[in-house]
């Protein structure tokens, strides 16, 4: 998804800090190659992690 991509540049992360940030705040265990494949489109991104994601960047889930 492009709009991943773009939240997560607009708060000027990497990929690598995106997954250390996710992976403390929510406990999770996230991988690079996932975020990887989710912003490229390569994965379908379950649902429960869109909206962390959606709520890690402060964004409607309804405007995806």
């Amino acid at each position: 998804m492009e709009i991943l991509t773009d939240l997560r540049e607009e708060k000027h992360l990497s990929i690598s800090k995106l997954v250390i940030l996710l992976n403390n705040k929510y406990e999770k265990n996230y991988k690079i190659y996932q975020i990887i494949n989710w912003e490229n489109g390569h994965e379908q991104i379950p649902q429960k992690d869109l909206e962390l994601l959606c709520d890690y960047y402060e964004y409607p889930i309804e405007k995806l």
